[in-house]
């Protein structure tokens, strides 16, 4: 089973919600695996917003929104510092994408191929932009 993230343009005028912006991780082992390397490689509790909601059915509300775009920015640029490596337990799909990686930041994409840290700060602005949350399915 996968995880994707939305943001919704929810509007009364309509019976189903238009997607603004997505973000398809993957599997949930590959959300997983990214937050596995992100607490080995940055200090403990620096990012609660982004490390402890689950990946569950749920959403990262307008409020959780701005705070995460700040903890994946940081993340960032911390892993554009540090040396690629195989990613174990997950990110099978986009194994053809890290080669010739040579920064942990280049290490993760979702399933289109788009690094996945863009494609997060992406959906964070598009949810900024529209005062919609960012929604798990």
């Amino acid at each position: 089973m996968g995880l994707c993230l939305y943001v919704f343009d929810h509007t009364d005028d309509e019976d189903e919600p238009e997607e603004l912006a997505w973000c398809d991780v993957g599997h949930y082992s590959d959300f997983g695996c990214f937050r596995d390397t992100i607490a080995r490689n940055v200090p403990v509790g620096s990012c609660p917003t982004l490390m402890t909601h689950s990946d569950s059915d749920g959403e990262w509300t307008l409020e959780q929104v701005a705070l995460l775009e700040r903890e994946l920015k940081m993340v960032a640029e911390v892993f554009q510092s540090v040396p690629a490596e195989e990613l174990q337990g997950g990110f099978k799909h986009a194994a053809e994408y890290r080669v010739g990686a040579r920064t942990l930041y280049e290490c993760f994409h979702d399933v289109d191929g788009e690094n996945l840290f863009e494609a997060l700060l992406e959906l964070c602005r598009v949810a900024r932009e529209n005062n919609r949350p960012i929604t798990f399915m």
